[in-house]
């Protein structure tokens, strides 16, 4: 398996250059962030709250994620909410890779125009 993407601090380091030849085929000896489970996120959950629109480019070892706008957004109780994207790189144990938005407040069509680099 190759590590296309990698920034220092969010892949311990014994793995940063992309060779996992170190790690063994047991489970019991994988290290900690590979036997994390990830969340599923099933359909039920999603329902419809909106649409994002971002653009994705991998440059290197470097992540681009453009994040453009999001279209018909809105809360919890069907109201109108402050919106943000957050972004991150999984598994992220250090938390080092997480981004924010900023937000912008009332509206359901929120435009970002936001670039991160992960």
């Amino acid at each position: 398996m190759e590590l296309e993407v990698g920034v220092k601090g969010c892949i311990p380091e014994q793995f940063q250059d992309g060779n996992l030849s170190q790690v063994q085929a047991s489970p019991k000896k994988l290290p900690a962030f590979l036997l994390k489970r990830r969340r599923k996120i099933s359909q039920a959950c999603v329902k419809e709250r909106g649409q994002l629109k971002l653009s994705i480019h991998l440059q290197g070892r470097r992540l681009k994620l453009y994040v453009v706008e999001a279209k018909r957004l809105m809360g919890k109780q069907d109201r109108v909410c402050g919106s943000f994207v957050k972004v991150s790189i999984v598994p992220d144990t250090s938390r080092k890779c997480r981004q924010k938005s900023r937000t912008i407040l009332g509206s359901t069509n929120p435009v970002f125009h936001e670039q991160f680099i992960l």
